[in-house]
């Protein structure tokens, strides 16, 4: 057998170490979003949601910019970690989350507490969203982001 150096073993050691964290990542999410805090399919269920969510805002006749700047809040990491647990409390918990980002955009086209029930009515009329589409806001809004 060979001779293993000191650069040989931490090479492979960072390899296998690359290796287990795409592997987690992209293929168990369960593991995934407990060690790293987002997995491949949590990212991909949030900009599923955000074309949800716009496509529900365009039908509302929300002003683009208005949309854009509420969009734009998905993109952090709170947002994801606030969608994952109370996506275990179920849909009114993620619906008030979703509703409680309007604090941080100017939306001239809703009261008080009518983005809530834009969103809800189209959560309803989940018809004319796509197969992957459904199948994100199923996890999301059941609740069933963990069980993956």
């Amino acid at each position: 057998m060979g001779k293993r150096t000191v650069i040989g073993s931490s090479l492979s050691a960072v390899i296998f170490a690359a290796l287990l964290y795409f592997i987690i990542y992209f293929f168990v999410p369960t593991l995934a979003d407990p060690f790293f805090g987002i997995s491949y399919q949590g990212k991909r269920d949030v900009d599923q949601l955000k074309t949800s969510v716009t496509e529900i805002l365009e039908k509302a006749r929300v002003p683009q910019v208005e949309i854009d700047q509420y969009v734009a809040q998905f993109d952090t990491q709170e947002f994801y970690q606030q969608l994952h647990s109370r996506s275990v409390q179920g849909e009114e918990a993620i619906l008030d989350y979703l509703d409680s980002l309007k604090s941080r955009v100017d939306f001239t086209s809703f009261e008080d507490s009518q983005l809530k029930t834009v969103l809800a009515d189209g959560f309803a009329q989940t018809s004319r969203f796509t197969q992957n589409q459904l199948r994100a806001l199923e996890r999301l809004l059941k609740g069933t982001l963990d069980s993956l």
